[in-house]
């Protein structure tokens, strides 16, 4: 004697028929049948994949916060950001949002950053901190993934801006392509710093500084940054500039390394001129795209002739300095 019952799911009836008893009276087996099919087993298990997805993403979202500023008639806005620990993303957002900031709700349901903003005489004051205390992020209560310590804010291209970051320990990939600098401040603990400008900026960076302690730095394509002054200080760590990009006027740039190593790129095509003093406490590489004109000067052919040109000078107390061309 067979006995059958149904089972109906979103999109999908199954029988289940159970087996004749045998002589001891158990069921040896259980036979399923499937009628009305309107699935086939691999789309069962797409389907199922998909709700679980769903519902990560939507548990995770409930671990984040959102914050948006509208812009309204701003001529320029001044950005400090201050982070003690993590990691932090900045992009180019959309020019009618000052900001929007994504960032991760604490266990205790508060906000992980404190923002501040206000307007005055057409000048925007934005402020970012992080709300966090150094023992919270030990872990001894509510262990959290350093993982989940990652902030993302998309700053407005409509308007000048100029930028202050400081970063205590932690990442950071700051990519300002698109946005107008007007000045660039960063300021890193023990973090690594990841800096990119793909494109020229639309107006002059009046000042660029960077100051790296023990950690890494490294920036491509300075020379779209469109500088005045660029001045770079390292502590120890392992660094790199590269100037590569649209060079539009004349820069002067200042570096100063203590025990770090540091790689600096100029293209072949850009007029420059190194000073660079020979010492026996440190390591100095010169790529021979650099004529020696001096003592502790170097300059590429075209540096006397060009209108827009780059001077470097670079000091070093017991670090390693290559210079190099591409």
């Amino acid at each position: 004697m067979r006995h059958s019952f149904g089972i109906t799911t979103n999109g999908f009836s199954t029988t289940c028929q159970a087996a004749p008893r045998n002589s001891r009276g158990s069921i040896p087996y259980a036979k399923l049948t499937s009628v009305n099919h309107t699935m086939i087993p691999a789309q069962k298990y797409l389907f199922v994949f998909i709700i679980c997805a769903l519902m990560t993403q939507v548990l995770v979202a409930q671990d984040r916060a959102r914050r948006e500023i509208l812009r309204t008639n701003e001529k320029g806005i001044n950005v400090s950001v201050k982070l003690s620990f993590g990691s932090i993303f900045i992009g180019k957002g959309t020019r009618d949002k000052i900001l929007v900031a994504d960032y991760p709700r604490r266990d205790d349901d508060r906000e992980d950053l404190k923002i501040t903003y206000d307007v005055s005489a057409g000048e925007g004051n934005l402020v970012i901190r992080s709300t966090d205390k150094a023992k919270w992020w030990s872990g001894s209560s509510g262990e959290k993934s350093k993982s989940n310590r990652r902030w993302s804010l998309e700053l407005t291209d409509a308007v000048p801006i100029s930028l202050h970051i400081e970063l205590g320990a932690g990442e950071g990939d700051l990519d300002i392509t698109g946005l107008q600098i007007a000045e660039l401040r960063i300021s890193s603990g023990a973090s690594a710093v990841r800096l990119a400008c793909d494109e020229p900026n639309r107006i002059m960076a009046e000042r660029i500084s960077f100051e790296s302690g023990v950690g890494s730095f490294s920036a491509t394509d300075l020379g779209n940054t469109n500088f005045r002054t660029l001045k770079f200080e390292g502590g120890v760590g392992a660094y790199k500039l590269d100037f590569g990009g649209a060079l539009r006027r004349s820069g002067e740039v200042d570096i100063n390394v203590g025990l770090g190593a540091i790689t600096v790129i100029i293209p072949e095509k850009t007029p420059t001129q190194l000073r660079c003093e020979d010492s026996w406490l440190s390591s100095v590489d010169i790529d021979d795209i650099f004529q020696k004109t001096r003592k502790g000067r170097y300059e590429t052919p075209t540096y006397n002739t060009a209108s827009e040109k780059l001077t470097i000078k670079i000091e070093s107390g017991f670090g390693k300095v290559k210079v190099k061309g591409r």
